[in-house]
């Protein structure tokens, strides 16, 4: 086996691994990527809470994540359209945007938030 007598000092090595995540974070920043990686559904509870007056529940089609769950205290809900006897009642739909999940023809949307990953609907008779 040949060895290369190739030896890197301690503090380069420790700079390199320091370096690299800096170095994406910046790339990411720089090409104006690292909005949508904020993915809290903060924004979309928010304007949920600020427009519901009647009682309506928030749904999740097919998927809720934790930050949505944390900021209505438990209330949202994760549903499947099929079978799920939704669309008799008035109700507030959240879409995930790029599953290719669509919403009812009967929901319209309301609000596209800048962050998170859905996009809010509400579902009328």
């Amino acid at each position: 086996m040949i060895m290369l007598g190739l030896r890197i000092r301690p503090w380069l090595l420790a700079l390199l691994v320091l370096l690299a995540p800096a170095l994406s974070l910046a790339q990411l920043s720089l090409a104006g990527t690292l909005g949508p990686l904020y993915l809290s559904e903060k924004e979309l509870v928010r304007a949920y809470q600020q427009r519901e007056t009647a009682g309506r529940a928030l749904y999740y089609l097919d998927y809720l994540p934790a930050s949505a769950a944390f900021y209505t205290g438990g209330a949202a809900e994760a549903i499947s359209l099929a079978g799920s006897g939704l669309q008799a009642q008035g109700y507030w739909l959240a879409v995930h945007r790029t599953k290719g999940n669509r919403a009812p023809g009967h929901c319209s949307l309301v609000y596209q938030p800048g962050t998170g990953l859905f996009d809010l609907y509400l579902c009328h008779e």
